[in-house]
């Protein structure tokens, strides 16, 4: 307690120092949410401050800290200092970032902040925020994510610090900028064969026809998750068999084509449908695919394996680069594959080229 302050013999936490020109200045007590103790100035006697109106305050204080907020200004005896919560910046960047960024995009980063971020930081201080509180919320979830989903989790609280230092309202150094990043290897080396893309396509349509038709596509078109989901009625030309794709990592639209086989199973699922409609239905796409799909492909090609094993696994993504192995093992020219797969940069394409070796094998046995 401050030694010069007088303690109310009727209020809980509320104090009053005595001033030289006879007037009185009140306080109020409390631990914030961090368990440290709070001193806050109210007011001098001679504007009509009270013991009652004190104790009132601080009972609205408390209150607040019950329902998980964090009172707006904090004072003590010698300085008065705004307190921002961390998900009070948070709610701005996410807020700003709706007129910069695709809906799926701000879906995505949402669904991140809200599920690993807001629980462990939203009511804290930013002021009070370290590198090793980001360090143990990643730590907390090692053993369910990804360690590249783990980075990207460290990598969107360092956004939204540099978001609270470029408007002023955060004056420190960046914690999250020497925060731990795991180890990604994002070489995955797990695709399927045609006799297990042909398992998966029975699976799947024995399953419902938005996983089905996801998948056929998925596979039509390499297309990835976010791109597949956007895709809506106005942008399949069935005559030709063209379906115009986003490309959202980099902001580009592309051509993508349906496979022959397939032709009558979308034209019958888009056949009721309005030019703007989504053809794969509406709300969460992203969550619904990978709700439903996921188990499927955990049962037919990853059982055994750890879950961290990215190399072996076999995920929806892998959907991608089995469409781009497969057209590489049917020989198809590099520059178009690029073409398919809208690679901005060829050197991405040329990973594919060796992911089988049995292809170069057969090259091998031509020379001579």
């Amino acid at each position: 307690m401050k030694s010069n302050l007088i303690k109310s013999q009727k209020y809980a936490g509320v104090y009053y120092n005595k001033l030289d020109n006879g007037d009185k200045s009140f306080y109020i007590t409390y631990k914030d949410l961090n368990k440290k103790k709070v001193w806050t100035k109210i007011g001098l006697y001679s504007s009509g401050i009270r013991e009652s109106y004190c104790s009132t305050k601080r009972a609205e204080v408390i209150n607040l800290m019950k329902l998980g907020e964090s009172p707006n200004i904090i004072k003590n005896n010698r300085t008065e200092k705004e307190v921002i919560t961390f998900g009070a910046i948070a709610d701005e960047y996410l807020q700003y970032k709706k007129n910069k960024l695709t809906a799926g995009s701000i879906r995505e980063i949402t669904s991140k902040y809200k599920n690993h971020i807001e629980p462990y930081l939203s009511n804290k201080d930013i002021e009070s925020i370290t590198k090793s509180d980001i360090e143990n919320i990643v730590e907390q979830k090692y053993k369910q994510l990804a360690n590249k989903t783990l980075n990207i989790i460290t990598d969107l609280i360092g956004t939204i610090f540099n978001f609270a230092i470029e408007n002023d309202k955060y004056k420190k150094d960046n914690p999250a900028v020497k925060a731990y990043r795991y180890p990604v290897d994002n070489n995955r080396e797990r695709t399927l064969t045609k006799d297990e893309i042909k398992k998966l396509i029975e699976a799947v349509k024995e399953k419902d026809n938005l996983t089905y038709i996801f998948t056929i596509l998925s596979l039509s078109t390499g297309g990835r998750i976010n791109t597949i989901c956007n895709i809506q009625k106005k942008h399949i030309d069935l005559s030709s068999r063209i379906i115009k794709l986003k490309d959202f990592k980099n902001n580009k639209t592309y051509s993508g084509y349906i496979k022959k086989e397939y032709l009558q199973t979308i034209e019958e699922h888009i056949k009721h449908l309005e030019p703007n409609d989504y053809i794969l239905g509406e709300g969460d796409l992203v969550k619904k695919v990978q709700r439903r799909l996921r188990p499927i492909l955990d049962e037919l090609f990853n059982q055994g394996l750890d879950s961290k094993d990215s190399k072996n696994r076999f995920v929806i993504h892998s959907l991608r680069h089995t469409f781009a192995t497969q057209l590489i093992l049917n020989q198809t020219p590099i520059f178009i594959v690029q073409k398919l797969l809208n690679h901005s940069d060829i050197k991405m394409t040329m990973r594919y080229i060796n992911i089988d070796s049995y292809f170069m094998r057969d090259y091998v046995d031509e020379v001579y």
